[in-house]
C-alpha cells in the first residue's frame, strides 16, 4: 500500500480532517505528496473563507496571478481592525508565525486600516502595497456582504484508478471527499496546469516556480519537456 496524506486545519489551527491518497500494488507515478499537500491547502483556504463571514477578508501575494489560488495569503480582519486569523502562506509572507499575528492591528501587519480595506473591497481589484516588513505585495479585500460570490474552481481530482481500491464510505466516520468521475480532467493535467500557471506567474523562472509550488526543479523541467517551451520559460530555465 502506498499512501500520501496531508492534514487539513481550521483557522484556529485545529485538525479537522486528513486528505489521503492511497494506492495498492504499485507506487505513484507522480509527486503524490506535493499534489495532496496542494489540495489540502486549497481545502483549508476554503474553510478559512467560510469562517470569515463577519470579517473583511484580505488576499495577498507577490504576484496578482497567484491570488485566488492555494498559494495566496489570507487574513481576516475584525470590526476593531485586528487580525482574527491568518493562513500559513500569509504568515510566511509577513515573516512571522501565525500565532504572533493573532490579535495584531491590521496596520501593524499589512500597513492598511479598516477604512482603507473597505475602500479596497469596493474597488474590487488588487492594489500594490508596501508591507511594514518591506515586502511589496498585491492586496485584494472582500467585505462580509460579498462572501457568497463563487470561488474559482480548482481542477477536479480524477476518479479512482483501476489499480487502486476505492474506500467504503460506510467503513469509517471521518469526513470523505467525493470525486466527480464525470469530469475528463486527469490528475496529470491538473498538475501540469498548476505548473504552467506558476511558471507564468514567476516569469518563467524554474527555481522560483519550484519554490512557490513546493516541488523539485526536476518536476518543472519534466513538464517543460512535455510541451513546447515558451521564450519566457526557456529563459527562466537557463536562469534557474
Amino acid at each position: 500500500m502506498y499512501c500520501a496524506a496531508a492534514p487539513i486545519r481550521d483557522a484556529r489551527g485545529e485538525l479537522v480532517a486528513v486528505l489521503d491518497l492511497s494506492c495498492e500494488a504499485q507506487p505513484f507515478r507522480f509527486d503524490a505528496a506535493s499534489v495532496v499537500r496542494l489540495y489540502a491547502t486549497a481545502i483549508e483556504n476554503r474553510l478559512f473563507t467560510a469562517q470569515a463571514r463577519r470579517h473583511v477578508l484580505v488576499r495577498f501575494q507577490a504576484t496578482p496571478s497567484l491570488l485566488h489560488t492555494p498559494f495566496e495569503g489570507l487574513a481576516a480582519i475584525d470590526g476593531c481592525g485586528r487580525l482574527d486569523w491568518i493562513n500559513a502562506a500569509g504568515a510566511s509572507l509577513l515573516a512571522a508565525p501565525r500565532e504572533d499575528w493573532r490579535g495584531a492591528a491590521a496596520e501593524e501587519a499589512l500597513g492598511i486600516g479598516v477604512a482603507e480595506l473597505l475602500a479596497l473591497a469596493r474597488a474590487g481589484r488588487p492594489t500594490v502595497r508596501l508591507m511594514p516588513n518591506g515586502l511589496t505585495l498585491y492586496l485584494q479585500a472582500q467585505a462580509a456582504d460579498e462572501r457568497d460570490r463563487p470561488l474559482p474552481e480548482l481542477p477536479p481530482l480524477p476518479s479512482t484508478p483501476a489499480s487502486c481500491s476505492a474506500p467504503d464510505p460506510a467503513a469509517s466516520s471521518p469526513p470523505t471527499l467525493e470525486v466527480d468521475a464525470g469530469r475528463d480532467h486527469s490528475l496529470q493535467e491538473a498538475k501540469g496546469q498548476l505548473i504552467d500557471r506558476a511558471l507564468a506567474a514567476c516569469g518563467g523562472n524554474v527555481s522560483r516556480a519550484a519554490r512557490e509550488l513546493g516541488v523539485s526543479r526536476g518536476l518543472i523541467y519534466r513538464r517543460l519537456r512535455q510541451r513546447a517551451p515558451t521564450p519566457g520559460a526557456a529563459e527562466g530555465g537557463r536562469a534557474g
